[in-house]
C-alpha cells in the first residue's frame, strides 16, 4: 500500500528554480515512488503553470509532462469537510 503525499506548488516552483532543498525533496519523492503516491490538485496545477510557463517562460510541454505523472485530486465538498 502506498502512502499518499500532497505536494504543494511551492515545492514544484522551487525545484524548477533550482532551490537545493526542493531538489532534495523532489529527488526523495521520486526515489520512493514505489511507496509514495504523489498527489496534486487543480490549484497546484494552475499555480505551477502560471508561475513557470506564463511568467517565467519555461517550456509548457516539459512542465505538463512532469505534472501529469502525479494523481490529480478533485476539490469537492467531501475534501472540504475532511479539512474541518
Amino acid at each position: 500500500m502506498k502512502n499518499d503525499i500532497f505536494v504543494d506548488s511551492s515545492i514544484f516552483l522551487e525545484f524548477f528554480k533550482g532551490n537545493e532543498k526542493a531538489v532534495i525533496i523532489f529527488k526523495f519523492l521520486l526515489d520512493n515512488i514505489e511507496k509514495i503516491r504523489i498527489n496534486i490538485n487543480s490549484v497546484v496545477l494552475s499555480e505551477v503553470v502560471y508561475q513557470l510557463v506564463i511568467k517565467r517562460r519555461f517550456p509548457k510541454n516539459e512542465i505538463i509532462e512532469v505534472l501529469e505523472g502525479f494523481r490529480l485530486l478533485e476539490i469537492n465538498n467531501s475534501i472540504v469537510k475532511q479539512m474541518n
